[in-house]
C-alpha cells in the first residue's frame, strides 16, 4: 500500500512540475490539427451529458411523480437519493470496466428506461402532457412502471454519464492545453443546460410526457453510437500514452470501435434474449391493464 501511495505521490508531483514547465498555451494551440479534434470529441461528449435528458428529470420528475399519485417532496428526495448515492458507485467501477464501456453501458440503460417508460404511458390511454394529467388516467401498477422507469433512468446516469463525461474531458487532452480545452468543453455542457432548461416546457407542451421520453430514449442512443465510434479507452494510460493514440489518427481508429462491436452477443443469441424479453414485457402490461380494468372503490 505504501509503495502504491508513493508511485501516485511521484506522479502528481511530476504532473505539477510538468505543467509548470510547460507554461500558458496560446489559443492558437487549442486549435491546431492535433488538438482540434480532442476538443470537438470533449465538446461533444458533454453536450451529449445534457443531451439525455437528465436534467428533464430533474425539472420535472415532481410533476411527473404528482400524476402517478406520490407526494411532490417524496420525489424530489427520491430522485436526489438515488442520484447521490449511485455516483459513489463509480469510484470504484471507473477504473475496473473503464470510461468507455460505463459510458456505453449507461447510454443503452437510459434509453431502454425511458423508452419503456414512453410505451407504458402510450399503452395506458393516459394524456400525460405537461399541464393535463390526473392520477386516476394510471393505474397504481402503471404508475408504478413509470416510477420506476425515471429512477432506473436517474440510476443509469449517476453511474455513468454523470461523473464519466468529466472524467473523459479531463484526460483526453495536453497538458499544456488542459485548462483552455476544459473551459471550452465545460462552456458546451451549460450551453446544453441552458437549451435544455429553455426547451423543455416546449417539448412537453409539443409532445407530452411520452413524447419527450421517447426523443430522450432517441437521443441517448444517439450518444451510445457516438461514444462508440469516437472515444478511445484512456483507462489505466498516462498522457504520454494518450497523446501517441491522438497523434495522426482519426476519431474512428483510436475508438477500436471494432473491438467493442465482437463483444456484442452473436445473432442467435440476440434473438434468445428478444424472445424472452418481449414476453415478459408483454406478461408486465398484460397484467398492467388487467389490474386497471378490474372494479376499485
Amino acid at each position: 500500500m505504501a509503495s502504491v501511495v508513493g508511485e501516485e505521490l511521484e506522479e502528481i508531483s511530476s504532473t505539477l512540475e510538468a505543467a509548470r514547465l510547460a507554461g500558458d498555451a496560446r489559443w492558437s494551440e487549442v486549435v491546431n490539427k492535433e488538438n482540434f479534434k480532442r476538443l470537438v470529441l470533449g465538446m461533444i461528449v458533454q453536450l451529449f451529458q445534457q443531451f439525455t435528458g437528465m436534467n428533464i428529470i430533474m425539472y420535472y420528475s415532481t410533476r411527473i411523480f404528482q400524476k402517478v399519485g406520490v407526494q411532490e417532496f417524496v420525489a424530489t428526495a427520491v430522485v436526489g437519493i438515488i442520484n447521490f448515492v449511485t455516483t459513489f458507485g463509480t469510484l470504484v467501477l471507473v477504473d475496473k470496466y473503464g470510461r468507455k464501456s460505463l459510458l456505453l453501458g449507461g447510454g443503452m440503460g437510459m434509453s431502454v428506461s425511458v423508452a419503456l417508460g414512453g410505451v407504458v404511458i402510450v399503452l395506458s390511454g393516459a394524456t400525460f402532457s405537461s399541464d393535463q394529467c390526473s392520477s386516476d388516467q394510471l393505474s397504481k401498477f402503471q404508475g408504478g412502471l413509470v416510477v420506476f422507469c425515471v429512477c432506473l433512468f436517474v440510476f443509469s446516469f449517476a453511474l455513468t454519464w454523470g461523473p464519466v463525461a468529466w472524467v473523459v474531458t479531463s484526460e483526453i487532452f495536453p497538458l499544456r492545453v488542459r485548462g483552455k480545452c476544459v473551459s471550452i468543453t465545460t462552456a458546451s455542457n451549460w450551453t446544453g443546460n441552458f437549451l435544455i432548461g429553455y426547451g423543455t416546457p416546449l417539448l412537453l407542451a409539443s409532445l407530452g410526457v411520452k413524447g419527450t421520453f421517447f426523443l430522450m430514449a432517441v437521443c441517448n442512443a444517439a450518444a451510445t453510437f457516438f461514444i462508440l465510434i469516437s472515444l478511445p479507452e484512456t483507462k489505466g494510460l498516462s498522457l504520454e500514452q494518450i497523446d501517441k493514440m491522438f497523434s495522426g489518427r482519426s476519431l474512428l481508429e483510436v475508438s477500436e470501435y471494432r473491438h467493442y462491436l465482437r463483444l456484442l452477443p452473436n445473432s442467435r443469441e440476440c434473438l434468445v434474449w428478444t424472445r424472452h424479453l418481449s414476453v415478459c414485457l408483454v406478461v408486465v402490461v398484460i397484467l398492467g391493464f388487467a389490474y386497471h380494468s378490474l372494479p376499485h372503490r
